[in-house]
C-alpha cells in the first residue's frame, strides 16, 4: 500500500513540473514575442524618422517609353523591307 501512495505522490509531482514548465515556457515565449514587436516598432519608427517615406518617382513605363518602342517598331519594319521589300512590308512601314 505504501508503494502505491509512493507512486501516486511521484506521479504527481512529475505532472505538477510540467505543467510549472509549461506555463513558464508560454510566458517567456509570449513576452519575447511581445518584445520583438516592440522593437520592430521602435526600428521601424526610427528609420522612417531619419529617411523619410520614399517617393515615388516612376512614371508610367510605356509613357516614359512610348517614343522609344516607336522608334524600334518603326527600325524592325524598315529592316524588314530591307530584307524582303514588298507590298507587305512596305505597308508596315
Amino acid at each position: 500500500m505504501d508503494y502505491i501512495v509512493v507512486v501516486v505522490v511521484v506521479v504527481v509531482v512529475v505532472v505538477v513540473v510540467v505543467v510549472v514548465v509549461v506555463v513558464v515556457v508560454v510566458v517567456v515565449v509570449t513576452n519575447t514575442d511581445s518584445r520583438w514587436k516592440q522593437v520592430c516598432s521602435a526600428l521601424y519608427q526610427v528609420g522612417l524618422e531619419v529617411l523619410g517615406r520614399r517617393e515615388k518617382k516612376n512614371m508610367d513605363w510605356i509613357e516614359a517609353n512610348g517614343q522609344h518602342l516607336a522608334v524600334e517598331a518603326k527600325r524592325k519594319a524598315h529592316l524588314a523591307y530591307t530584307n524582303n521589300p514588298c507590298q507587305a512590308t512596305e505597308d508596315a512601314l
